[in-house]
């Protein structure tokens, strides 16, 4: 029986430690596969790809110079197949950030995306200082 409906999905990388500063690096990206969701069947991880990204959260630790970050996502690990334009946004911090450090920044997307494979490559770059990116969520609908 066919699917029919509206079926929504998440992404969630937690526990990152990888660190951004004010220039984009082919050193320094993260790697989210689309179809490695909980409720995705492993078979398709890594497959080609159809859905609509709608959401897209990065959480991390800064730098005091830090203010803002800008994101970008491309479909390869070079950064030439743009597929989220740079965008910036204001880092905010958590209720507690005295005592967590943490700051998030909240896109929202709307973009059918197409791809060869499930692989959206994040990169990221600062005003000033460093970002240290921990945790990584998207959501998508098919």
């Amino acid at each position: 029986m066919p699917k029919v409906g509206n079926y929504s999905h998440r992404v969630e990388l937690t526990g990152l430690n990888l660190g951004f500063t004010n220039n984009y690096s082919v050193d320094k990206v993260q790697q989210l596969q689309l179809m490695a969701t909980s409720d995705s069947t492993s078979r398709y991880k890594g497959g080609p790809f159809g859905g609509q990204l709608s959401f897209l959260r990065v959480e991390g630790t800064k730098t005091a110079d830090v203010n803002s970050i800008t994101l970008m996502g491309t479909s390869d690990a070079f950064g030439r197949k743009l597929v989220l334009e740079p965008t910036t946004a204001t880092l905010v911090g958590a209720v507690d950030v005295g005592a967590s450090g943490r700051h998030s920044a909240v896109y929202k997307i709307d973009i059918w995306f197409n791809g060869a494979t499930d692989d959206l490559f994040l990169f990221i770059k600062t005003n000033a200082g460093t970002f240290s990116l921990h945790d990584v969520t998207l959501t998508w609908r098919e």
